[in-house]
């Protein structure tokens, strides 16, 4: 599915009992597929709503999908809301036929390592920090580890 707007996946409820509203958009950029998450109020109430949660997947031909930019506002943090959208985005691939998810940990959010590691291992994910000494598989520095899942279709 090619598209170019929002279609909504689901409508979830975070630990403080807000709803928000789980939507995806897939475009086609330079012959890949790329889908585009993103979460917003359930209930927009006027123009000033925003979102405030999103995350990209970029298609590969192998059956497999790279998560980039996954990302809750900090504001929104802690409250079931990345798990959701990391739900989502699982249900979504299996859906598509995409078998191999995976993302790149960065350097620049190793202070919220423990909570990620905490999201992404309860959902499944293996979680693997490059070590001194190890090879890292990306030429980018910034890279510091890398997670991912198989997807049961």
């Amino acid at each position: 599915m090619v598209s170019s707007k929002f279609t909504t996946l689901a409508t979830v409820i975070d630990k403080r009992m807000r709803k928000w509203s789980i939507a995806v958009r897939v475009d086609k950029v330079a012959d890949q597929r790329v889908a585009c998450f993103e979460v917003w109020p359930a209930m927009r109430v006027n123009a000033k709503s925003r979102r405030i949660g999103s995350a990209c997947c970029t298609v590969g031909k192998s059956g497999e999908a790279k998560l980039d930019d996954f990302r809750i506002d900090s504001e929104y943090r802690n409250n079931g809301i990345g798990l959701k959208l990391l739900t989502e985005i699982e249900k979504w691939a299996a859906s598509t036929g995409i078998k191999h998810l995976y993302g790149d940990l960065m350097k620049i959010d190793h202070d919220r390592f423990p909570i990620l590691h905490h999201m992404y291992t309860n959902n499944g994910w293996t979680w693997c920090l490059f070590g001194e000494g190890d090879s890292c598989p990306s030429p980018n520095p910034k890279i510091v580890g890398i997670v991912e899942k198989t997807i049961s279709l």
